[in-house]
């Protein structure tokens, strides 16, 4: 029996593939994403959610960082004709660096959004937790349950408004992934070849969107790439943690449409 695995287009134009985080599902990329791009009129979005995850079977063939490129690489070639982008959060950053060490000439642009580079958490330049950088509005805050403010460590700026948006596109996702598929997938998390060296240098634009306060992936670790990637740009934005869309949704939609009219000059 074949995998089933769930995606929606959306739109016209040059395709961008989005792909979310481990947990999470297309409703994280569908909430940011889509404010800056419904009215352009120029691209077709394709949200997808990686397998064991939202909508999509957790097929164990497929349980780990290879697998989850296999889906995606046979995805593009059934689905995609042409030129395509490529837009990930967290691991959805590494898998699209991924998509690019296998197509190469067809990947348009990449925009990674809080990446992972190092898979390995351990190996990882983080910046230390420091509550001190939090922008809180207290009244709200006391509103919430003990539970609800401990799953706040991924946002910096935290309100009504925000943790409504946090609620929708980041909290509700955890109920539908998978446990034990994500437990796996975990012991399996890196890719087998040696990412960098597949990619070689890419002349392609893109945009790394880093937070300062992100203690999930960090931020440091991109910079270790910026020579591969000599048309990449490089945001590192205060009073943004790993829901940085989330926490600077202005700074962000600005970052996106430069990373666009980057990819359209070229």
């Amino acid at each position: 029996k074949e995998a089933a695995f769930y995606y929606e287009r959306i739109g016209d134009g040059l395709p961008i593939l989005m792909l979310h985080g481990l947990g999470a599902d297309m409703e994280l990329m569908k909430g940011c994403m889509e404010p800056v791009l419904e009215k352009n009129g120029r691209y077709q979005r394709i949200y997808f959610d990686l397998p064991g995850m939202g909508k999509s079977a957790a097929d164990f063939r497929y349980c780990s960082a290879d697998g989850i490129l296999e889906v995606l690489t046979a995805f593009i070639r059934a689905e995609i004709s042409g030129d395509f982008l490529v837009a990930g959060q967290s691991y959805g950053g590494y898998l699209a660096r991924g998509i690019l060490s296998a197509f190469p000439e067809r990947t348009a642009g990449l925009l990674l959004l809080c990446p992972v580079i190092i898979p390995a958490r351990e190996k990882r330049s983080l910046p230390q937790p420091d509550g001190q950088y939090k922008v809180i509005d207290q009244t709200f805050l006391q509103t919430l349950t003990q539970d609800e403010q401990d799953d706040l460590q991924n946002l910096v700026r935290i309100n009504q408004s925000s943790y409504r948006r946090f609620q929708i596109e980041m909290l509700s996702s955890r109920s539908k992934a998978n446990e034990k598929f994500i437990a796996r997938l975990l012991q399996n998390y890196s890719f087998s070849f040696p990412l960098e060296a597949s990619i070689g240098v890419c002349h392609k634009p893109v945009s790394f969107i880093t937070g300062r306060q992100d203690i999930i992936t960090g931020y440091q670790d991109v910079w270790t790439l910026l020579e591969n990637y000599p048309r990449a740009g490089f945001a590192v934005i205060d009073t943004a943690g790993h829901g940085l869309q989330i926490d600077q949704p202005d700074l962000f939609a600005a970052l996106v449409r430069d990373w666009l009219r980057r990819v359209e000059e070229a």
